[in-house]
């Protein structure tokens, strides 16, 4: 039987024989003391080849971690946004960032402090930050059928429009766009129907343009969107300032 300790660490690694071979179990977000909790298990067994780098990608990552971030990553139940969480944190530090560079306004909206626009997006098990000089959003999602059956949630027939395309790929593009557009406005109480719109589009094109229109505020986006091979769609907007 395996010694308890690997489940309650930050950072819990379990050595796993499978057919002869060593490989090792990684668990992430376990905690000790009067709050003790079990870490979430990070996917498959690694290798014994790849753990070097599995556990330097972590540490690295667990070592820039602000005190009120580790505690919200353990509070995460769902290992999928745990990943998330720490695959944005090492995107930033790719990008020459902290994680004590990146805040919060009152309203959700991701700041950082040199002043350099950013946007954060994960789905699944993709994550990506988008960092622009302008303002600006982006969004990855998986095409799934039921967004036919919320489509009138976030289409407005009166500004947007709908080809003879593929119906599920275009209604992603559609709420990528508005979500990548939405990131940027600093405030609450957008509505997807009503406030923002984007212009007719086809797949060739590979963007569109939208803007966003509420009350005084307004500001007009150039959109761009990719076909990932993995059945997922990245779009993302750029204001025009």
């Amino acid at each position: 039987n395996a010694c308890g300790h690997h489940h309650i660490g930050h950072v819990g690694i379990l050595g796993v024989d499978k057919k002869g071979e060593e490989f090792y179990q990684v668990s992430l977000g376990g905690s000790q003391g009067k709050n003790a909790c079990l870490g979430k298990i990070l996917g498959p067994a690694f290798s014994q080849g790849e753990m070097p780098d599995v556990i330097g990608r972590i540490l690295n990552t667990y070592v820039d971690l602000r005190e009120e971030s580790l505690e919200r990553l353990n509070g995460m139940r769902s290992e999928l946004h745990q990943r998330g969480f720490l695959s944005v944190r090492h995107l930033l530090r790719h990008a020459g960032y902290r994680d004590s560079d990146l805040f919060y306004n009152e309203y959700g909206k991701p700041l950082l402090k040199d002043g350099t626009h950013i946007s954060i997006t994960h789905s699944f098990e993709f994550s990506a930050i988008l960092l622009s000089n302008r303002d600006a959003g982006v969004d990855i999602e998986k095409n799934r059928e039921k967004i036919i059956s919320i489509q009138h949630r976030f289409v407005n027939t009166d500004y947007d429009s709908l080809s003879d395309e593929d119906l599920i790929r275009q209604l992603t593009v559609i709420w990528g766009a508005k979500e990548s557009m939405y990131k940027t406005y600093p405030y609450g109480g957008l509505s997807f129907h009503d406030h923002i719109a984007i212009d007719p589009f086809l797949f060739r094109d590979g963007g569109s343009s939208g803007r966003i229109v509420y009350g005084s505020w307004k500001m007009e986006y150039d959109i761009f969107f990719h076909f990932l091979e993995e059945g997922f769609t990245l779009v993302y907007a750029l204001s025009r300032d």
